[in-house]
């Protein structure tokens, strides 16, 4: 047993040298392109995944285009594929042996706030949709953190979900250019905006090898980008530039990236102050989206600020275990336009700080494990981070994560268990590599 332990710790040193000597901590290579020259069903993308990932992601952006309102679809029915996917992903998770419950301060903020949903139940007013919430949650946890990992290693995940969002997010906007101006085949332009940030961050973790390539691969960029400014969505929009901004100074020392940057900085600025929307530039637009002549408080954040007075006086009478999670969209009708303000008028002083826990830590590691990395996990864990960081940005201003019937959530969900394989693996290893 002695001999066991000694020799894998001489193969785990021999392994951490072999790396060190191969990386170089101010280089920066993407990791093979995934959606160009990647082979379903080699090595690197197992179908099984890939079509799972595929039907899931393809019934959150259905679901995006208002099928509920619209066709009187009850909400049980959006965690059929969910329920199903977590069904199919059992057989293969019960016999491999990297089913594994480890601890982590991301489970642990997870059980947190899954214990707050359930209290929550206490006081709440529709108990159905609270446990049909619960449910969506509980099955997605399992999913994300327990049977996708079981089956997969991180590094698979990642790109299985980052090939399905490029082209899932491309194709649903490509169906919107006929009807722009109201939001195209989504439920509101906000929705539309976040399916372009969405698909600009999964499309920017991976350049392309060959230079045939680089061409479609900057096209496709500033179609998603041109998409995002059309959608007006503030919210999208600042994501995009916190995110923009956080690779651009990782990398500045690059001369590379401030060509990329200053010109498509340039670019997209060109294309906001050419196009008009209802006589005015899509700039006045974006920045003054109420219509006043100034900016004000309240004008920048749409109104949002006295919403979200309004749903904090909710919470009178319920501070402690909440109103409720859901109650603010199923029963009071109210959007409260921030997942923060929701969730602590929905779970109280209990369950919040443990949503929030969860929310900072997911977003921590994903930074945290980069200096772990090998050269072919970089982008990985680079586009992992950007991913989480972008969603956490938005929820300050849209209700996100209330539920795991969005594309943002299901992303979240999926690349938080992804982090939390991935933060195992390089503190059980001392450090982090792809095809594990």
């Amino acid at each position: 047993m002695n001999y066991y332990k000694s020799d894998k710790y001489s193969r785990q040193q021999q392994d951490r040298r072999n790396w060190q000597n191969q990386t170089n901590p101010d280089s920066y290579y993407p990791d093979e392109t995934f959606f160009f020259e990647e082979k379903l069903g080699g090595n690197k993308i197992k179908p099984f995944l890939f079509v799972l990932l595929l039907i899931d992601v393809a019934w959150m952006l259905y679901m995006a285009t208002g099928a509920i309102r619209s066709n009187s679809i009850p909400f049980w029915v959006g965690l059929i594929p969910i329920i199903v996917t977590w069904l199919i992903l059992i057989p293969p998770a019960m016999f491999n042996r990297r089913l594994v419950f480890s601890f982590s301060m991301n489970r642990l903020a997870l059980l947190w706030f899954l214990t707050g949903t359930v209290l929550s139940l206490l006081n709440h007013t529709d108990m159905k949709n609270g446990i049909l919430r619960i449910i969506g949650f509980i099955t997605m946890a399992m999913i994300g953190y327990i049977l996708l990992p079981a089956a997969y290693s991180w590094d698979k995940i990642m790109r299985g979900l980052r090939w399905v969002l490029v082209w899932g997010a491309t194709i649903s906007l490509l169906m919107c250019i006929s009807n722009l101006d109201n939001s195209g085949i989504f439920y509101n332009p906000n929705t539309m905006g976040i399916v372009a940030l969405m698909g600009l961050i999964a499309l920017g973790g991976a350049l392309p090898k060959k230079n045939r390539y680089l061409f479609f691969y900057i096209g496709l960029l500033i179609f998603l980008g041109i998409i995002l400014l059309v959608s007006r969505s503030r919210t999208a929009i600042a994501g995009a530039v916190v995110c923009g901004l956080f690779v651009f100074w990782q990398y500045r020392k690059k001369f590379s990236m401030w060509f990329m940057a200053m010109a498509t900085a340039g670019l997209l600025l060109a294309f906001s102050l050419s196009t008009t929307y209802q006589g005015v530039t899509l700039l006045y637009s974006i920045l003054h989206k109420s219509g006043a002549g100034s900016i004000q408080m309240d004008e920048l954040t749409t109104g949002r600020m006295e919403i979200w007075r309004d749903m904090l006086r909710l919470r009178k009478g319920n501070e402690i275990t909440g109103r409720g999670i859901g109650t603010m969209v199923s029963f009071y009708e109210a959007h409260p336009h921030s997942t923060y303000v929701a969730m602590w008028v929905e779970l109280g002083n209990i369950g919040f700080p443990g949503f929030l826990l969860w929310v900072i830590v997911t977003v921590w590691q994903a930074k945290r494990i980069r200096k772990y990395c090998d050269l072919q996990a970089m982008a990985l864990t680079q586009n992992m981070f950007l991913m989480l960081l972008g969603i956490a940005i938005i929820c300050v201003f849209e209700h996100m994560l209330g539920g795991v019937l969005g594309l943002a959530p299901f992303v979240f969900w999926i690349t938080a268990g992804a982090i939390s394989n991935a933060y195992a693996q390089a503190k059980r290893d001392g450090f982090l590599c792809v095809g594990t």
